[in-house]
């Protein structure tokens, strides 16, 4: 859906509703204007068409506004600029913008003008020299070249029509046919044509049935399931233009998976094609079954009444009756146990207890089931259904029960303190419920390896030891350069020889790529495009953000220079846990707290809630390169960093509800070329990674994940669990802290390790 304007043979046309065009206005920050400067105008600019041939004429428009919509703009000097696809500027204007803060401009492209995105930015100017970027788009200058034939395909079973109202259909006999015709109709035989077919992990969901939650019961079965993509091969066109392709999809039915067909059809002469595609869910399962609750099931009012409509649905979607089907309720609880480890030492872990508190048969009809929740007893409870003879789940879901004031009910002796909302976010006013379950806590603090080892000065407090972070403060350069409309992402950076006046930074390993994104100028820690950023940086810099953050740094400005995105000031491991929680906590930095008493403050802005959810997707591009690292499909926002000297390996990541920092080094400051953040520091990380998901103790909430969105910058990366940071000598000596990440505070509780420095806590590998 698009809003269209026509004058004449013109058309321009601006897309309707589309997502990212929907700005959710609630979750913006209303601390209000606290400066008046260029930085509170904001420009959206925008083109007519955004695609042209070469030769044709750019019209360009914008809009100018304060943020608070006050002032006058009227007579207000604007720069605009329109950059051609090789990044030379080709046309630069000075414009006074009218009353109403709208202007607009063209720019006349040439037929010889190179083909690409031309970018077109708007800037204040300030003393007649250009300032600060008010607002940029970009337009595509192309050739159009028109399609000389039609391409079709479509998915047959048993020879014939998968329909598009199907649900799914079976591994059986699946086809795919793909038709080639010429302009005018007639088939294009001889033709050839490459088929492909790509088959990505996915549930059930269907527009009918947009309410129920199905259970795919095969990832009982096969956990591991992975994208696949098979090439097909290419073959020729007959005389009526057709040509089919065997799916083979048996060997793919042990999981379910949406199977996506792409075919390419070359013409006779030269290397251009057209494209088509076809898609299906295909699983071996007969039915599914889907659940539909009338409430919220994630807080539940003690001996309140509420439903659950269970429903069963074959591969045309029309319900069907299961009989013989088994209804089980479990309670789950965590508990803390004593355990013996390997080494022969003890040490607490949690330990999942379910139990089952009730069985039933019953029975799913054609028209459904209706179950009533037992909420007489609060607790976390699951609720399955399974085949009575097969003993296979069909549903499961979950729900929590809490009771209002002091409830009296027996707890296990080492049971956890857990702690629930009533909601995932609330509005100024809203009534806050909180329901707690809380046994007894237990408050600790080790400070080292071993206290009483002079050998590694096992006195020191290596959480608050000053080291150089290495390449760990990378990322808020970049934050600070997206706050400032510097970069995004996608911009090209340039990773070459350069010098900063007296300094002339060289790259890790002492190589240079040249023009490459932002996005991988950061995941790849690029020293150059780091420094060069920093160096564009204004108000606030790197340095001006330390100070506000609260780190201390004895000298001035001019002391570190460029040198501080690359190690060039000492941190603690504190300083950097605060700093990376803040890109989970929509740019705010918080204290640690040291105790159980719990307060919330809204911390400190350091950059935007945009910024921090750009710069985290751009740390989740960060691949593993060495065995020690795992590739998983779980979100990981992660970043190595070492120091001049290889006296620090540093590795902080995010991921669930948890931050993670890990330093290898010695406390007397040897260095040891092992001391590398990507091979020393990181192969740890992931060990403490795997140790929690094995645990059963990551929730993978992506950051600013909110209900049915992704990619919302409306949500922290967690309202509670567990920071954790981990130290290693490097005699191989380790030691481990924890801090609950709860209110959007830092809290520290306890973790505990052994004389010689092995594990005894869960948390840490």
């Amino acid at each position: 859906m698009a809003i269209v304007a026509r004058n004449g043979t013109d058309v321009a046309f601006i897309p309707y509703a589309r997502n990212d065009r929907i700005l959710d206005f609630s979750r913006f920050d209303v601390d209000g204007v606290e400066s008046v400067s260029g930085k509170e105008l904001d420009a959206f600019v925008f083109t007519e068409r955004g695609v042209y041939r070469p030769g044709d004429e750019l019209h360009v428009g914008f809009i100018v506004k304060q943020r608070d919509w006050s002032g006058r703009l009227g007579g207000l000097p604007v720069e605009t600029e329109v950059r051609d696809a090789r990044g030379n500027s080709v046309q630069v204007k000075k414009i006074a913008l009218p009353e109403s803060g709208f202007g607009e401009f063209s720019y006349q492209s040439a037929y010889e003008s190179p083909s690409g995105y031309y970018q077109i930015g708007v800037y204040l100017v300030r003393d007649g020299k250009r300032s600060t970027l008010l607002g940029s788009t970009e337009a595509l200058v192309k050739e159009f070249l028109p399609d000389r034939m039609k391409i079709e395909s479509s998915l047959l079973q048993n020879n014939k029509p998968i329909g598009k109202a199907s649900g799914w259909v079976d591994a059986k006999a699946v086809q795919a046919a793909v038709s080639l015709r010429n302009l005018y109709g007639t088939p294009a035989t001889g033709r050839r044509v490459v088929g492909r077919m790509v088959l990505c992990p996915s549930g059930f969901a269907f527009d009918a049935y947009k309410e129920y939650t199905f259970f795919d019961r095969l990832r009982e079965t096969k956990r591991n399931v992975h994208e696949e993509s098979v090439e097909l091969g290419e073959k020729n066109t007959g005389d009526d233009g057709c040509v089919p392709f065997d799916l083979n999809l048996e060997r793919f039915a042990d999981a379910t998976y949406a199977m996506t067909f792409y075919g390419e059809g070359f013409e006779g002469e030269g290397g251009r094609s057209v494209n088509t595609q076809s898609q299906v869910l295909v699983s071996a399962l007969p039915y599914v079954v889907g659940f539909k609750p009338d409430s919220e099931l994630g807080y539940l009012d003690m001996a309140s009444s509420h439903t659950v409509e269970f429903i069963a649905v074959d591969r045309t979607l029309k319900k069907t009756a299961v009989e013989n089907v088994v209804l089980k309720v479990i309670e789950q609880s965590y508990i803390s146990v004593l355990a013996k480890r390997d080494d022969g030492t003890y040490g607490y872990t949690s330990v999942k207890k379910e139990k089952v508190i009730r069985t039933e048969p019953v029975a799913i009809s054609a028209e459904g089931l209706k179950y009533t929740l037992p909420t007489e007893n609060p607790g976390n409870y699951f609720l399955e259904l399974r085949e009575k003879d097969a003993d296979i789940r069909l549903s499961r879901l979950s729900f929590q029960v809490v009771g209002h004031g002091a409830v009296s009910r027996s707890l296990d002796k080492n049971a956890e303190l857990d702690v629930k909302l009533s909601a995932k976010q609330y509005n100024a006013g809203d009534e806050i419920e909180i329901s707690i379950t809380a046994p007894y806590t237990t408050l600790a603090e080790v400070g080292s390896a071993d206290f009483f080892d002079n050998a590694i000065r096992g006195q020191i407090d290596g959480t608050r030891c000053k080291r150089s972070p290495g390449s760990t403060l990378k990322p808020f350069v970049y934050a600070l350069a997206i706050d400032q409309g510097l970069i995004h992402p996608l911009s090209i950076l340039t990773d070459a020889p350069h010098s900063f006046a007296n300094y002339n930074p060289e790259n890790f390993d002492r190589e240079f790529v040249g023009p490459l994104r932002a996005c991988d100028a950061l995941a790849r820690s690029r020293n150059i495009p780091a420094v060069a950023l920093a160096s564009q940086l204004s108000h606030p810099d790197l340095f001006e953000l330390l100070k506000t953050a609260g780190i201390d740094l004895p000298r001035e400005k001019s002391h570190y220079g460029l040198t501080l995105p690359l190690g060039g000031a000492e941190v603690t491991m504190h300083d950097l846990v605060r700093l990376y929680g803040a890109l989970a906590n929509e740019g705010r930095i918080k204290p640690i707290q040291e105790t159980l008493r719990y307060h919330s403050e809204p911390g400190t802005r350091l950059f935007s809630p945009e910024a921090a959810f750009l710069t985290l997707e751009m740390l989740g591009t960060n691949e593993p390169s060495s065995p020690g690292e795992r590739k998983t499909n779980e979100p990981i926002y992660w970043k190595t960093g070492t120091s001049n000297g290889f006296h620090d390996a540093w590795t902080v990541a995010l991921f669930g509800q948890y931050v993670l920092a890990v330093w290898i080094g010695n406390f007397d400051g040897r260095s040891n070329p092992a001391f590398v953040g990507r091979s020393g520091a990181a192969p740890l990380a992931f060990k403490v990674i795997d140790a929690l998901r094995a645990e059963g103790r990551i929730h993978w909430t992506p950051p600013f994940a909110a209900a049915g969105r992704q990619s919302s910058p409306s949500r922290v990366l967690c309202d509670f669990g567990t920071i954790t940071a981990c130290w290693v000598q490097g005699s191989g000596r380790r030691m481990v802290y924890s801090w609950d990440y709860a209110d959007r505070n830092l809290h520290r509780t306890s973790r505990s390790i052994s004389g010689r420095g092995e594990r005894l806590a869960g948390d840490c590998g």
